[in-house]
């Protein structure tokens, strides 16, 4: 560990700017301001030892940051990669010296980390607005757009079971489901408004029917006709659509039967965090309430 230890300035030196301190080969600069005296003390750097500019100081005392002094005090600063540092005096009256010492140690102060509150990722620093990352509680924070630890997209899954008001037959083009009220895909998006993709669905064919059919989804509420009826929307709802997705090959066991659509890619942005569904029949099953399972994949952003 090694020092360079020098007066940066004193009200006997006319120079307002003062003498420098070659920073080359160390990190840290401390500062000890000392003296009775009105004015202004500037700490800056420069790179090209012509250009001079601010640079931010921990104040030791309270540890509130600063780039320049009017008081006396202790101070320190990051200077690694700087040519050269000074303090500039701009000197009204009284006595004031300041005295640099330059370090090659490493300091944890200065070397904190920090995470921008208003920016979309880590390591995106806004200005003036960092926090200490060691101090924050990660699991108080609200959910939002910004993903804090998160690498790619998140996936989940909903499953919805219709309770069928009439059951019994259907007949081709019939609404299968709760007469009047559509299915409910709850949390489909991460946040309200978000938005998310459909990547795969499965309808599970609990009475092995393997009859073809659609589900149809909404990004709002829509009113379906009465189960076991023939399937109608209003203009108005059928503008609220974001896919349709048909069911048509089934792989079956002995007791029930599955479909299952991939690579669907159907893109949607919600109004909260519902979308709703309704399955339409192409052919002529006979389901008994809970005879029908829809699962719906989803990417959320």
């Amino acid at each position: 560990m090694t020092y360079n230890t020098m007066t940066l300035h004193s009200v006997a030196v006319a120079d307002a700017n003062g003498p420098s301190l070659d920073c080359e080969g160390y990190s840290i600069l401390g500062v000890q301001i000392t003296g009775t005296f009105t004015g202004t003390i500037y700490f800056e750097g420069t790179v090209d030892e012509s250009t001079w500019v601010s640079l931010e100081a921990i104040n030791v005392a309270s540890g509130a940051k600063a780039t320049s002094a009017t008081a006396a005090g202790v101070y320190r600063m990051g200077v690694a990669g700087l040519v050269q540092a000074r303090a500039r005096l701009d000197w009204g009256s009284g006595e004031v010296t300041a005295t640099g010492r330059l370090s090659d140690a490493a300091d944890p102060v200065l070397q904190d980390v920090v995470l921008s509150a208003g920016a979309a990722a880590i390591g995106v620093l806004g200005a003036n607005d960092g926090v200490d990352i060691g101090n924050v509680d990660v699991a108080s924070i609200t959910a939002g757009e910004t993903h804090i630890g998160e690498v790619g997209g998140r996936c989940t899954t909903i499953s919805v079971t219709p309770t069928l008001t009439v059951a019994g037959a259907y007949t081709a083009g019939e609404f299968v489901g709760t007469s009047a009220t559509a299915l409910v895909f709850a949390n489909a998006v991460r946040v309200s408004a978000g938005s998310g993709i459909i990547e795969s669905a499965v309808l599970v064919d609990y009475a092995l029917q393997s009859v073809a059919c659609e589900l149809w989804l909404f990004d709002t509420a829509v009113t379906p006709p009465a189960d076991n009826a023939a399937w109608t929307i209003t203009d108005a709802h059928s503008a609220t659509c974001i896919g349709v997705i048909p069911f048509s090959t089934y792989y079956a066991s002995a007791l029930n039967s599955v479909s299952s659509e991939k690579g669907l890619g159907i893109a949607f942005k919600a109004i909260a965090t519902t979308i709703w569904g309704a399955l339409v029949t192409r052919g002529t099953p006979t389901y008994a309430s809970g005879d029908v399972t829809v699962r719906l994949s989803i990417m959320q952003d």
